[in-house]
């Protein structure tokens, strides 16, 4: 028997657990360990706040329609117990139990990728502008960038040199005749995440994890795999795709404009004044250089040797942001800068002369940070995203036009400029528009769409090795015949 109301209990045992005593435990998501006999209150919590997100989506999803074909109240708990809960809960409790997944991508699997979008994208334009006439269409009607920075063109000379499955052409797109190798769709057709290929991956993770029994339930799998691959992952997708969406984003983390700093050069001081002054600054820079190097050294003396597997960890970030700055230069774009590869160059240097540390030193500070405390906050910002308006989820907004998009990129742009320091802008970014080419690679949606499945393919190979395909090795004569 209830001994409280169900209106006074948590929306996931309302929802979900209708016929479930208030004062039973929920059946965990995240596993403990065996060995671990203590109730861990951490966990705890972290579980049913697992629950309430499931239960707010559950919600915004199938209860927003189910009603109107059916009375049934057990859909919901039937979905929880049988397809959601069995699926997250191995991947959920493996990533708590073994850090090393979550480390291996933050650490050595995100700079990869990032580093080939950022390639790829210069390889790009600079394969339109030094080739026009390979992508010269017949069709009057598809309408060429004289720049080679249209979006449609773009797009597809990008997917030319990185296709995947897990993008296709938006629907409706047609393909124009071209004197090139190369089939360009007419304008309007933009890549973006296949929902083929998401509804497979959900699908592929309910196979996985449901005993062939409950797989065979077509309705509920089939529910699942919809709402999975399209409602969430598709939606999700779409967005991540918009560069707007990462101008919008990247405003609201940086909050109000920097207030103006005061230019006390301006002001009359006196001999003394000035000195004073110097005396605090290296006095504080100081006391700053010994307070981390004290910090450092004992970290490091507390952690673990790094496994084989972390081994110059640092390379690939450094990689990446020799990318991002364009330290090598821009081809038809910007020029190399000698001054700016010297420094970038001393920098790698040291680096590789840290190398050692930092591979003990970075993994044991990233796992130390995977801790529960941080999974709630981390389920706190999803709820926040996804379900803003009390719990449900907020008016599709509409996407912004290409006027108010710009203005936003532009926004975003001079809010950045003001946040980097003003000698690091001089050394690494001395030029107007290298804060611009900065943020180039993540403003065309075609593009975009590429980065956003190689991020879907990475983090779900991190969560579920299971998927994965073994790796095969081909013989030389495989070799040359590829």
């Amino acid at each position: 028997m209830r001994t409280r109301e169900p209106a006074h209990l948590p929306l996931h045992r309302r929802l979900l657990f209708p016929t479930l005593d208030a004062e039973r435990p929920l059946p965990p998501i995240v596993i403990p360990t065996a060995s671990g006999s203590k109730r861990d209150p951490e966990l705890e919590k972290l579980n049913d706040r697992l629950y309430h997100l499931i239960a707010l989506i559950l919600r915004a999803y199938v209860l927003s329609w189910y009603p109107r074909f059916s009375k049934d109240r057990s859909l919901l708990p039937t979905l929880s117990s049988q397809i959601v809960v069995p699926i997250l809960s191995p991947i959920l409790s493996g990533v708590y139990h073994d850090p090393n997944r979550i480390l291996q991508l933050l650490l050595l699997d995100l700079p990869a990728i990032f580093s080939l979008h950022w390639s790829t994208y210069w390889q790009s334009r600079q394969a339109i502008r030094d080739t026009p006439h390979l992508f010269t269409p017949r069709s009057s009607d598809y309408i060429v960038d004289p720049q080679g920075t249209g979006p449609d063109l773009l797009g597809d000379v990008y997917h030319a040199r990185l296709p995947l499955l897990s993008v296709v052409p938006s629907p409706g797109t047609t393909y124009a005749d071209t004197e090139g190798p190369y089939r360009l769709p007419t304008p309007g057709g933009q890549y973006i995440l296949s929902p083929l290929y998401l509804t497979s991956l959900a699908d592929a993770l309910i196979r996985l994890h449901l005993p062939p029994a409950e797989y065979g339930c077509t309705v509920e799998r089939v529910m699942a795999r919809e709402i999975v691959g399209r409602a969430v992952l598709g939606a999700i997708g779409r967005k991540l795709g918009e560069g707007w969406f990462w101008w919008s984003l990247g405003l609201k983390l940086m909050g109000g404009g920097e207030a103006p700093a005061e230019n006390w050069r301006e002001r009359a001081e006196s001999g003394i004044e000035s000195i004073y002054r110097l005396i605090i600054r290296v006095y504080s820079l100081l006391f700053f250089i010994w307070t981390f190097a004290v910090s450092l050294f004992a970290r490091y003396t507390a952690s673990p040797p790094s496994p084989p597997a972390y081994a110059h960890c640092a390379q690939p970030w450094a990689v990446l942001a020799r990318q991002v700055l364009g330290v090598d230069g821009r081809p038809g774009v910007s020029p190399q800068r000698w001054s700016v590869r010297l420094i970038w160059g001393c920098t790698e240097g040291i680096i590789t002369l840290l190398s050692p540390m930092i591979d003990r030193l970075l993994p044991h500070l990233l796992q130390s940070q995977l801790t529960p405390a941080l999974s709630l906050r981390l389920i706190e910002v999803v709820e926040k995203v996804l379900f803003p308006l009390d719990g449900y989820p907020a008016p599709t907004p509409p996407d912004l036009t290409p006027e108010e998009a710009v203005m936003v990129r532009k926004q975003f742009e001079e809010r950045l400029k003001g946040k980097i320091p003003r000698h690091i802008r001089a050394v690494l970014l001395p030029e107007n528009q290298d804060i611009k080419l900065l943020l180039d690679p993540l403003d065309n949606p075609g593009c975009n769409a590429h980065l956003v499945g190689m991020l879907v393919d990475t983090i779900v190979g991190a969560l579920e090795p299971g998927l994965v395909a073994p790796k095969t090795r081909m013989s030389e004569a495989e070799v040359e015949a590829w």
